[in-house]
């Protein structure tokens, strides 16, 4: 009876150690896939090219006048650059580049003059130097009362970079002094005049004519 007992006990020994080397090999199936597949958390499955663009894109803040014209407020932007291109210079050079060409978002307005060209951007000591040229120091003085939060647009964008602590902006290399008051050098980050991008738009002027004539019964 007890040679009986441990043939069983060996028997199912046998059974437990087939079964799981079976579910190990099948384990083992699914991860020897093309090396070019990754698999990340979520289960998606992504080839190498798509891990590719994601690795060589980030998302930006970028902050633009709102439809009322008092303050700013902000929407992201996807930049794309190449592995020589990784570098905050390049990419605060088309985060200036996407502000003068204006938001997407239509509660926002573009806040870079028209004809603005960008010459250059470089970074020393955690300032960004922005020079720029075209019709901008003309747009700027054309809107004058805009002046300060066109400024502040640039100087809120590029701060979003953790290496960039202030901002000053030239014209043709030329400092920039508007109203007698505000000095384009050093600027630092404002936040107190932003608002979130559901208070941007203009409020609805309603009049008589827009409600609709209902018959009371």
């Amino acid at each position: 009876m007890l040679k009986l007992k441990n043939k069983l006990i060996i028997l199912f020994t046998c059974i437990i150690s087939i079964l799981v080397f079976v579910g190990c090999k099948e384990e083992a199936k699914q991860v020897n896939t093309d090396s070019t597949t990754v698999f990340p958390v979520s289960g998606q499955i992504m080839n190498s090219s798509q891990v590719s663009q994601i690795s060589s894109s980030c998302r930006a803040r970028l902050y633009f006048i709102t439809q009322k014209g008092d303050l700013l407020s902000s929407e992201m932007k996807l930049i794309s650059f190449g592995e020589k291109e990784k570098r905050t210079e390049y990419l605060a050079s088309s985060i200036v580049n996407m502000l003068i060409s204006g938001p997407s978002n239509t509660r926002l307005s573009a806040t870079i003059p028209e004809g603005t060209k960008l010459n250059s951007v470089k970074i020393k000591n955690s300032i960004a130097t922005v020079d720029l040229g075209g019709d901008f120091l003309a747009g700027l003085e054309a809107n004058a009362s805009k002046a300060e939060l066109i400024l502040y647009s640039i100087t809120n964008t590029l701060t979003e970079f953790k290496d960039i602590s202030s901002v000053t902006i030239l014209y043709n290399g030329n400092e920039i002094t508007v109203n007698s008051q505000i000095k384009a050098t050093n600027m630092e980050r404002n936040i107190e005049i932003v608002t979130d991008i559901d208070s941007a738009a203009k409020e609805t002027e309603y009049t008589e004519n827009v409600f609709l004539e209902i018959e009371l019964e």
